[in-house]
């Protein structure tokens, strides 16, 4: 009898829990439709997350019309998981593009493949259409 009652508990949890991931995967999808405006920001990495034996990721954050959002990039790329902790530890501080959707700004992306230079100090309030065009200054 307990077995038989452990045994329907733990396909309730199992059903309870696909249907979870169901339900935050139909959201995301649908934040991150093309139906759904984006607009470009400036995110800071701001930890390094050491996830055991998963993938680590760099935690950032970014600041739309005066609140601030967090957010998780997982490093995925082999150059990233190669580094060392030393090295990952220097992308603290470090700032990149982000894009986000306006409907719901807590849904942003990391560009990590889109720096951004020191001589860009903030993004305006509400973000950017597109990324702004930088230019290195020099003496």
């Amino acid at each position: 009898m307990e077995a038989k009652v452990a045994g329907i508990i733990s396909a309730i949890v199992l059903i309870g829990f696909a249907v979870y991931v169901y339900i935050h995967n139909s959201k995301n999808n649908e934040m991150w439709s093309s139906k759904n405006e984006k607009r470009i920001s400036i995110a800071t990495i701001s930890d390094l997350v050491l996830r055991g034996k998963t993938v680590d990721d760099f935690k950032h954050t970014y600041t739309i019309n005066n609140n601030v959002y967090k957010g998780y990039h997982a490093l995925l790329g082999r150059e990233l998981q190669s580094l060392s902790y030393e090295r990952r530890l220097r992308f603290i501080g470090k700032r990149y593009f982000v894009v986000y959707v306006v409907k719901d700004p807590s849904y942003g992306k990391i560009l990590m493949n889109k720096p951004v230079l020191d001589s860009m100090l903030v993004a305006p309030a509400n973000g950017w259409a597109k990324i702004p065009k930088q230019e290195k200054y020099t003496k």
